[in-house]
């Protein structure tokens, strides 16, 4: 049982059986999260809460009963947010939870505090490496016997299923969530929507490949691997979002893509790519006509420049570009990536602009920029015409009514990132979460 937090798994899932002070009883779910389900058996007792931990396998992965129960402590229920903790099974870390409950899902924070000596571990429920942010959605009760947590989880009925969670339909992947600030916690401006085997990016900012590399090893999921890197999306051009586009172009045919590059985005894409390819001209004629004998089709890129409306679609997915105003940049995008069973719409750079409600209106995830405005300060010209500000932000998604408000570029300004959150929920009362690098809704 020691051992349980070094294994690599597939997905996992988190398991939620909660009584509330006001009645809320239930089980909850969360999938694709980077590694092996995770079981919470939690018991409400008034204000206080008891319970067990359980980590098991999941369907497609080869682990198992990874561990055994382990209690959870210091549980508690106040109105609508719960909090408990629970330790490593090898004593090594203390782990800490805490979840807000609205409706169908509780959105939870994950903490990890390594006692001194302690071995880090990795993904999974015990390991400074999984996920840190998550949404849980209602199951039935009967679709999961809390007496028998570590059997495999059967997929929710579709009455129970709340599109504010992952699934593996259409789930988006944090690459980067950085900004032209060089912080080394979060690479450039890059995020994947991923829809059944495809991945489809969305802007390349700095290591953008490398952090594909990064997700495709935390959580199995293939389509994120370099030579699986097919398609892109630009929002702009600026170059915080486009400094991995080379790398994008050249890396995964190094290693193997077997097909050109699709490149979707506004005016000037094409020119930038031709100086791209020009630039690495002599690069590609070693690596095709030299000794490597590479793939002359896959250093291709295939650039179209488009505008709003349906900008492509295939048997995966449909995805809509609708136009943004990001400062003076002539054309700049935000994207709506859309399948049968969910809906997911990524802002891009933008100013305050009715087009993100529109795209949205009641989408499944809302991926927004924002920034911070510290007590006391004016925001400068450029930030209320390129960017968004958490009360802005909070207006509108208001009105979009996203089932989950996932915020990324985050533009922090001095703030912290618990500042930031509590100037958009002071003004907006939904489900609303804080993106950090490789983090998967």
């Amino acid at each position: 049982m020691k051992s349980a937090s070094r294994f690599v798994g597939l997905f996992f899932a988190v398991l939620v059986s909660v009584t509330g002070q006001d009645g809320l009883t239930g089980t909850w779910r969360a999938e694709d999260v980077a590694f092996a389900p995770w079981t919470f058996t939690l018991n409400a007792e008034g204000a206080r809460m008891t319970g067990t931990v359980s980590q098991g396998g999941s369907a497609g992965t080869t682990t198992t009963a990874l561990t055994g129960a382990t209690a959870i402590y210091d549980g508690a229920i106040e109105r609508n947010n719960v909090s408990f903790k629970c330790d490593s099974p090898d004593g090594g870390r203390t782990i800490a939870f805490s979840g807000v409950i609205k409706g169908d899902i509780i959105t939870f924070t994950r903490e990890v505090k390594v006692q001194p000596g302690g071995y880090p571990g990795m993904n999974g429920i015990y390991g400074v490496s999984g996920a840190t942010h998550f949404a849980a959605k209602r199951i039935l009760a009967s679709t999961v016997a809390p007496s028998a947590p570590e059997t495999a989880l059967r997929p929710a009925p579709a009455a129970a299923a709340s599109a504010g969670t992952p699934s593996v339909d259409l789930r988006v992947v944090f690459l980067g969530t950085g900004t032209p600030n060089p912080d080394p916690d979060r690479s450039g401006p890059a995020v994947a929507v991923v829809a059944g085997t495809q991945a489809y990016l969305v802007d390349a900012g700095p290591g953008v490949v490398r952090r594909a590399r990064a997700a495709a090893d935390r959580t199995q999921i293939n389509a994120l691997r370099p030579p699986a890197l097919t398609f892109l999306f630009l929002t702009h051009l600026h170059s915080d979002h486009t400094l991995g586009y080379p790398d994008l172009i050249f890396t995964p045919a190094v290693v193997g893509r077997g097909k050109p590059l699709e490149v979707f985005g506004p005016k000037g894409t094409q020119e930038l790519t031709g100086h791209l390819m020009a630039a690495w001209k002599k690069d590609m004629d070693v690596r095709i006509n030299g000794l490597e004998h590479g793939d002359a089709n896959a250093y291709k890129v295939n650039v179209h420049e488009i505008s709003p409306g349906v900008a492509y679609k295939d048997a995966n997915v449909t995805v809509k570009a609708f136009l943004v105003k990001h400062a003076t940049w002539d054309q700049a995008f935000g994207y709506r990536f859309e399948t049968a069973g969910r809906s997911i719409v990524i802002s891009g750079d933008t100013a305050p602009t009715p087009s993100v409600a529109e795209a949205c209106n009641g989408c499944d995830v809302l991926v927004h920029e924002v920034y911070c405005s510290p007590s006391g300060q004016e925001a400068s010209a450029y930030y209320k015409a390129a960017h968004t500000s958490a009360a802005e932000l909070a207006a509108i998604a208001a009105q979009a009514k996203p089932k989950l408000l996932v915020l990324y570029h985050q533009l922090f300004s001095g703030c912290t990132e618990a500042t930031l959150l509590q100037q958009v929920q002071q003004k907006y009362a939904g489900a609303v979460v804080s993106a950090k690098d490789l983090d998967i809704y």
